[in-house]
């Protein structure tokens, strides 16, 4: 919570809600998107990521991050249960999802 808001407007990092939102777009299951979270946060890679390549633009990709494995994990499968369905309407208008 220290970098990403729950929902619009990001501050230091994009928001979960969008974060989530694109987790779903390229995943089609929890377990799929979980492994990428993790390995990602162990490892941020641009060329990994998939959130818009404008929020790496505005934010700087992440740091890796320091958690055990089931730490990540548990972040992991959390950002994923975030995931809010009026995103895609948004997105589908045209409207920007800040991930």
């Amino acid at each position: 919570m220290m970098c990403h808001s729950m929902a619009p407007p990001p501050v230091a990092a994009p928001p979960v809600r969008g974060v989530s939102f694109h987790y779903r777009e390229a995943f089609e299951s929890r377990e799929d998107a979980v492994e990428h979270m993790v390995a990602f946060m162990k490892n941020p890679d641009p060329e990994q990521a998939v959130c818009d390549p404008q929020a790496i633009e505005r934010f700087g990709l992440m740091p890796a991050m320091q958690l055990a494995e089931d730490e990540l994990r548990t972040v992991s499968g959390w950002f994923w249960d975030q995931y809010d369905p009026s995103m895609r309407e948004r997105h589908r208008q045209g409207g920007k999802v800040h991930a």
